[in-house]
């Protein structure tokens, strides 16, 4: 069994698209004698950890001998053949194993293990599986050769932050590079504890319930695809409940709660650390949840139509195809227009509500080119507000920050397709006009019926 083990240790991941990023195996060698073999490519280790990666197995191994569920298994980081093209060379450069000669490889390796062991010295006895110091034998074949100038390996142990750093440098490189490493790990220490000082920055994992953040609907068996509906700025899915939702009722949607403007993301540090790249990532989490691989289906209005279109964008960088992405009015380089029409201090640049990512995003990178179908519904009236409406100053705002934001809503208006085409480029571009003004057309019945026939033309295509 040793000879066998050490014969896998010494067969390097290679063909890493094609084949498993790990291998495990159960050696049976007497009624009550096994060895446990688990090889790992440092990709799978990613964002899961030796320690929490040796819990889920010894949960796994229990599920699978009670025949309990082991659904829970989707909530676990995934990798993917599609992640791995994005990957420079293959992963190398992340620890991964490799043949002599086949490749170049990086000076520098860095690896973090993970925190090996949690809790006090009580609650580690009482857990089944332990990591000991004893000798496991030669951990990388004598025939691969090391080329590294720097290999650092970290991890947690006893509730210490350690790292070995192996060095073929001259000692005084070594050393200026080690205190180097110190001062910028203690940099990344403090300003996490200063996050933790202003709440803490939560993303989708800290959610234990996926309702959290979205609505399962309609699902029949005649539904075809998905569609994933993001929400606007000051609401959640609860927003499409009386208008698509009941016009697609043998449709399979998804509607997205706001992320943002959970109460749990309402402190300073979640503040600064969120922008619609940012949400975007946590948003992707959720949707290949649903569907793991595309080609994926989205639409957004208002707030969530900018977010659909950054969801889009990162999407394709991954290697997914997205069919078709159907936005409702998006207010995109909003700061560009508080520029053009003037307000040296714009209010929508300066206020704390849950919106503020909405009126906040700038278009700085070049524009990116995308497969998919964009259907782009453009509103065609002003802001419907009565006079009285428009006298009323709600709390927190003034009478100029009011009027501020009609007047970006007319200047919109007037533009032809809201400088989407600032930021996006696509050979299959429609622009539609609907009847209504940019907050009321859930309220009307003919254009949310158009919207609504449109969704489902994409999603059975």
């Amino acid at each position: 069994a040793l000879l066998w083990m050490q014969q896998q240790l010494d067969i390097a991941f290679t063909d890493l698209e094609n084949t498993p990023l790990h291998q495990t195996a159960w050696i049976k060698l007497g009624v009550a004698h096994y060895f446990l073999f688990m090889k790992f490519h440092h990709l799978a280790m990613d964002g899961l950890g030796l320690y929490r990666l040796r819990e889920c197995f010894h949960q796994l191994y229990a599920c699978l001998v009670n025949g309990s569920d082991t659904s829970w298994l989707r909530d676990l980081p995934q990798y993917r053949p599609e992640m791995l093209r994005h990957t420079p060379d293959n992963g190398i450069g992340c620890g991964a194993l490799f043949e002599p000669g086949e490749i170049v490889t990086p000076a520098v390796s860095f690896n973090y293990l993970g925190q090996f062991d949690i809790g006090d010295t009580e609650q580690q006895t009482a857990q089944p599986w332990h990591f000991v110091s004893e000798d496991c034998g030669v951990l990388i074949s004598p025939n691969n050769n090391d080329d590294l100038l720097l290999n650092i390996n970290g991890a947690v142990q006893a509730g210490v932050l350690k790292f070995d750093v192996v060095s073929r440098l001259s000692k005084t490189q070594t050393s200026r590079f080690t205190e180097a490493l110190k001062a910028a790990l203690q940099a990344v220490i403090e300003q996490t504890q200063l996050a933790a000082i202003d709440g803490g920055i939560k993303t989708f994992s800290d959610f234990k319930k996926i309702g959290e953040i979205t609505h399962w609907v309609t699902e029949s068996p005649l539904a075809g695809a998905p569609i994933f509906v993001l929400p606007p700025g000051g609401a959640g899915g609860e927003s499409y409940l009386d208008n698509i939702v009941s016009e697609l009722t043998e449709k399979k949607l998804v509607l997205m709660n706001n992320l943002y403007t959970h109460e749990d993301l309402s402190n300073e540090a979640s503040k600064k650390y969120y922008s619609y790249e940012t949400l975007a990532k946590q948003y992707i989490k959720v949707i290949k949840k649903e569907q793991s691989s595309g080609p994926y289906h989205l639409f957004g209005w208002s707030f969530g139509a900018v977010l659909a279109i950054e969801i889009m964008r990162q999407l394709e960088q991954q290697g997914d195809a997205v069919a078709h992405i159907i936005l409702v009015d998006p207010y995109i380089n909003y700061p560009k227009v508080v520029r053009e029409l003037g307000f040296t201090k714009s209010y929508s640049q300066t206020q704390t509500l849950p919106d503020k990512i909405n009126r906040c995003h700038s278009i700085t990178e070049k524009k990116f080119h995308t497969k998919a179908k964009i259907t782009f519904f453009k509103t065609t009236k002003e802001v419907e507000l009565t006079l009285e409406d428009r006298e009323e100053v709600p709390e927190g705002m003034t009478r100029e920050a009011l009027d501020e934001v009609f007047a970006i809503g007319d200047y919109y208006l007037k533009t032809r397709d809201n400088y989407i085409s600032d930021f996006v480029v696509g050979d299959n571009f429609e622009l539609i006009g609907i009847s209504s003004c940019h907050n009321t057309w859930v309220f009307n019945d003919q254009d949310v019926a158009i919207v609504a026939n449109k969704i489902s033309e994409a999603i059975s295509a």
